[in-house]
């Protein structure tokens, strides 16, 4: 897995409970539904374009919380674990399949196994949560200066 940005993270999933806001605009079943509400990957690609950012990061934190919490107890559960042996299977054959296209296909059969909002809420500040743990763990990757609002930098 390619390292995460958990600041980056943070301020994506801020964007999407900002989005969602009481589970008004949240949807399952499609992307939107043409009126402006959004399943959890279509706010999570809304959000990022329309603030030019990246949601990977986000999602990757949103895939680690869906498996360890590991809910599959009921009809949808079983689809699910045939979907996910499914992608497995797709994973291992000629046919590859992008990591980053099977955790949007996780995130969007958590979306659609979600008899409320709230469930779908409590995921997004379970992995909000991890993500700022992280961020306050050390620094960002990448982000190599630190400059102060009143330096100067030359190049």
């Amino acid at each position: 897995m390619s390292a995460r940005d958990p600041a980056e993270a943070v301020e994506v999933l801020n964007l999407v409970l900002k989005f969602f806001g009481d589970g008004e605009r949240w949807v399952r079943g499609s992307l939107s539904d043409r009126r402006g509400k959004r399943c959890l990957v279509g706010a999570l690609d809304f959000v990022t374009s329309h603030h030019g950012m990246n949601s990977n990061a986000a999602e990757q934190y949103l895939a680690d919380e869906i498996s360890a919490a590991g809910d599959c107890n009921d009809a949808r559960g079983d689809c699910a674990r045939f979907r996910a042996g499914l992608r497995r299977a797709l994973c291992g054959g000629p046919h590859r399949v992008s990591e980053a296209v099977l955790r949007r296909d996780s995130l969007s059969d958590f979306n659609d196994g979600c008899e409320d909002f709230a469930k779908l809420r409590t995921l997004i500040l379970q992995a909000r949560a991890t993500a700022v743990n992280d961020a306050d763990a050390g620094p960002a990757p990448g982000r190599g200066f630190d400059i102060e609002l009143d330096e100067r930098v030359m190049a």
